[in-house]
């Protein structure tokens, strides 16, 4: 308990952890600074453009996962693949998309002035709610939206059971 000589001593615990917070701001900016001059400035010739890395959210696809009649469907966004350059696999209930973005043959005598498309490779790994069939799986692939149809092992569909709720 404070007595009213050491009363003034004490700091919320909320107060106490704002100089950390602080201080990972002050580290976030700097390196954030760093990544877009990476010589601080001295160096003046060439310019050096920043560099805008791609976010997650832009190289691995984004999905839906729904449920309906005993099938899980999972529908992927990867625009601007062809269906040659994807991998899907299951295993233990963690379905894996993986993808190769490949560049397009460069053409002589074209001068770019900017490039954005992406190129690169990503994998990424979705646990499903349920055990599913993976022999009676279906993947289709049409338009950047891949699509794949999983039925869900009988056991499972009533794995799930609704329990009442008593009034007290």
């Amino acid at each position: 308990m404070p007595t009213p000589e050491n009363q003034g001593n004490q700091l919320p615990a909320t107060r106490a952890a704002r100089p950390f917070r602080a201080l990972q701001q002050q580290i976030n900016r700097d390196f954030d600074e760093l990544f877009k001059n990476p010589f601080g400035g001295w160096l003046d010739w060439p310019k050096w453009p920043s560099i805008d890395w791609p976010k997650w959210e832009e190289i691995a696809p984004r999905v839906n996962v729904s449920e309906k009649d005993g099938v899980i469907q999972v529908e992927a966004a990867i625009p601007g693949m062809d269906s040659k350059d994807l991998e899907v696999s299951l295993k233990d209930d963690v379905l894996t998309l993986k993808g190769q973005y490949r560049e397009e043959k460069e053409e002589k005598g074209k001068e770019v002035h900017r490039k954005e498309f992406s190129t690169g490779s990503f994998e990424r790994s979705i646990s499903l709610p349920a055990r599913v069939q993976a022999d009676k799986a279906e993947a289709k692939f049409e338009k950047g939206v891949l699509r794949l149809t999983l039925p869900i092992v009988a056991e499972d569909r009533e794995r799930v059971k609704k329990i009442p709720i008593k009034a007290v």
